[in-house]
Order: C-alpha cells, then structure tokens, then sequence
C-alpha cells in the first residue's frame, strides 16, 4: 500500500522465500532482513509506481549459493477505497537466462570458427542478399565482414544489379542440389572457384545458401 506494507502475498512466492504469510502481511518492506527485500530496486521503484509509474526490471538473485535470474514488475493499482497501490509480481527466468547464455556461447564458437576458414565463405538469403560473411571473404573485397552484410552477393562480387549468367545460386534454387562453377570475374580481375550449397528446412524448402568461394587466378593463369 502507500505506506509500502504488504497486504497479500502469493503461497509461490511464500515458498521462495521460505517465509510464512503471517511473517509478511502488515510489514512494510523496508523492515525485512531476507536479502531477497533487500534488493534495492523494490522499495524504490514500489515509490515510483505509488505514483502510476509501471516498471519491470531482471535482476539477478542469489539463494542458497545458486544465481537466480529473477523478472520483477511493479503495477501501480487503485484499491477500492481510492488510495494507490502496488501489485508485486516476480517471475523466475532462469532457465531463459541459462539458455541465451548457452547460445551466445555457441554464438562465439561459431562465429570463432567461421571466421578460421581460410577458405571465403558466405551464407545469404533467397534474394542474394548476405547474411553473413567471414573475415577472408570481406578482406578479398578489402571489406569488414559487416559491410558485406546486408548486400547483394551480385553487387559485391560481379559490380551487377542483377544476377551473374553463371550463377551458382541461380541453379541451385532449382535443383536444390549443390553447384560449382568457375569463371573469370573482370569486376575483380580474377578467377574464381564458387560452390553454393541450400540450406534445406526439414520439409525441404530452401531458405537461403553457404557460398565457398576460391581464388583460382594463379592456377589458371599457369595453365596452357
């Protein structure tokens, strides 16, 4: 209530704070010693949403000696006398907050790898338009791999707006197979090796593809 007293409470969040509801009911918050009151944001923001502020925030909480990734919002509310209230409400993320952790970890591992390749690889979608890009790819273009990002492939590769006559890609949206081709590319004075393999979904659809591009100019420039 204004006074920061609490009127009611929960048997879930009883139960996580291993605290009996006659231990609560009457109490104003800032009276606790249970470290889970003793999170500063509580009583601050219970201040502000008094004031018809709602506020959410993720904190995180330890218990026990484990760290529990705690989803806390403050309701401001109207009791029915007319005086302003707070709802309390305290949610448990943490198997979220394990699960975006473990996949920006695989995100790094990957992203760690992809750029190792010394080969130049890309991956786009099934408009040409590039997704990815590694480091050796980009440093051909004298490109960061975040310029490359966003781009046509055809644009980057061939100086074109539209598809190259001996796209790779072209022919594999239609076979659904992988495809090499090479070629001399006068925009980069080059030859290239380029082999372009779908990414398939599980009903076999295409929803985009890993290009593997070489640079063969030396081996073709030695060939009779």
């Amino acid at each position: 209530n204004r006074e920061l007293k609490f009127l009611q409470v929960s048997e879930n969040l009883l139960k996580f704070i291993e605290l009996q509801r006659s231990d609560i009911i009457g109490r104003p918050i800032q009276t606790f010693t249970v470290s889970f009151f003793e999170l500063p944001e509580l009583a601050l923001n219970a201040k502000k949403a008094l004031e018809g502020t709602e506020l959410s925030i993720e904190k995180q909480y330890h218990q026990k000696n484990q760290a529990i990734h705690l989803r806390i919002k403050h309701i401001p509310t109207t009791f029915d006398d007319g005086e302003p209230g707070v709802i309390l409400v305290v949610e448990d993320i943490t198997d979220r907050k394990q699960t975006e952790e473990k996949m920006r970890r695989m995100m790094q591992e990957w992203e760690t790898t992809f750029n190792f390749i010394s080969d130049m690889v890309f991956i786009q979608d099934n408009d040409y338009c590039i997704l990815r890009a590694n480091r050796a790819f980009a440093s051909f273009l004298h490109k960061t791999p975040g310029e490359c990002i966003g781009k046509k492939c055809y644009q980057l590769l061939h100086g074109l707006n539209n598809a190259h006559a001996s796209c790779a890609w072209s022919q594999v949206q239609q076979t659904k197979k992988p495809m090499t081709v090479e070629f001399y590319e006068p925009h980069l004075d080059r030859y290239l090796e380029i082999s372009a393999s779908p990414i398939l979904t599980d009903s076999g659809g295409i929803t985009g593809s890993v290009h593997i591009i070489k640079d063969i100019t030396e081996r073709k420039r030695k060939e009779p």
